[in-house]
């Protein structure tokens, strides 16, 4: 995760990174499972944030 944070940094790409102790590839998959739990306000937030970027909505 430190490598793909430093690339998406230098490449001035947003992104927002959550460490999840034990958690591992589709740890979400369960939908209704404390992984969804935590990852869907976390994506929801990000995607407002970005979506709302003049930049973005207004090309």
């Amino acid at each position: 995760m430190d490598l793909l944070s430093t690339r998406l940094a230098s490449s001035r790409v947003p992104y927002d990174a959550v460490r999840l102790a034990y958690a591992q590839h589709g740890f979400d998959y369960n939908f209704d499972g404390w992984g969804s739990q935590v990852a869907q306000p976390v994506v929801a937030a990000f995607l407002r944030a970005q979506l709302s970027e003049p930049s973005l909505t207004h090309r």
